[in-house]
């Protein structure tokens, strides 16, 4: 019998910017790769732009022999107006009240697709960032606690790009960490997906304010470990491979928002290892 593995995308992109690596290791062992996203789903203004989403989306698994499920829940600024650029849709760390019926939701579905797919492995966000979609993942992901799944959070790419953006989220998931390290306060505008989603200057200066406030809450002591409800969780990694980097140039309208215009600025961001952390 295949292993099966189930990877859970916030939205059309994220696993293989986060995991496209892994994904192509797996690949070559021919396990049977499902990949579902969440929030795939746009207002009438964008339908055509969510429907290229999806195709590239599409074109991307074929190239890992993956099957796309996309689940249709409605993306963030269309679900609430709120959400509107940087400020306001990254640093959840918590799941606001309005949300929880989404989860709800949302977590219905993904039981019912745990009881179709019966996967061996199942690969969720950590939620780097704290994009509410990917949060609203990480939430998820807590009923699988006291199941006997095999379970692993993966490190979103590109937040964990930003630095000292992973410890922040180690840290807020309860993770104790050890190493010192010089907080870097600067960076974090010239990233090009924050300079392309920033869309006012009172969205900059809340940004900086958000960040920095996070960056002042971090506190190194203790050994390195992440523990969560009375469970250890320890760090894999897996190196990058070319073929994730020629996936992420399938979603076409996508990689040039993220990285720049230049492909050659892809290929030096996908030499980043990809980071994974699993109960012990």
């Amino acid at each position: 019998m295949k292993k099966r593995i189930l990877y859970i995308s916030p939205h059309l992109d994220d696993v293989v910017l986060s995991c496209g690596s892994l994904l192509q290791e797996q690949t070559y062992k021919g396990y049977d790769l499902y990949v579902v996203t969440l929030f795939t789903r746009s207002n009438e203004s964008a339908k055509a732009y969510y429907q290229h989403r999806k195709e590239d989306d599409v074109r991307a698994m074929k190239r890992f022999k993956a099957r796309a499920i996309h689940l249709d829940f409605l993306d963030a600024p269309f679900r609430n107006y709120q959400y509107r650029n940087v400020s306001t849709i990254l640093f959840h760390h918590h799941l606001p009240l309005h949300e929880r019926k989404t989860l709800r939701e949302l977590s219905k579905t993904l039981q019912n697709l745990l009881q179709n797919i019966f996967p061996h492995e199942v690969y969720i966000p950590l939620g780097i960032g704290g994009h509410i979609d990917h949060h609203m993942a990480f939430e998820w992901s807590q009923s699988l606690w006291n199941q006997s799944l095999k379970f692993y959070y993966y490190q979103d790419l590109p937040y964990a790009f930003i630095p000292h953006w992973d410890a922040i989220r180690l840290q807020k998931v309860g993770a104790i960490l050890n190493e010192q390290v010089p907080v870097q306060k600067k960076g974090f505008l010239q990233v090009p997906f924050v300079q392309n989603y920033l869309d006012s200057e009172e969205d900059r200066l809340n940004t900086l304010m958000l960040y920095e406030t996070e960056l002042n809450a971090i506190h190194f002591n203790g050994t390195h470990r992440w523990e969560m409800n009375g469970m250890h969780f320890v760090q894999t990694s897996v190196q990058a491979t070319d073929e994730k980097m020629e996936a992420i140039f399938c979603y076409s309208t996508e990689w040039p928002v993220l990285f720049g215009q230049k492909k050659d600025q892809v290929k030096e961001i996908c030499q980043y290892e990809e980071r994974y952390w699993t109960q012990v």
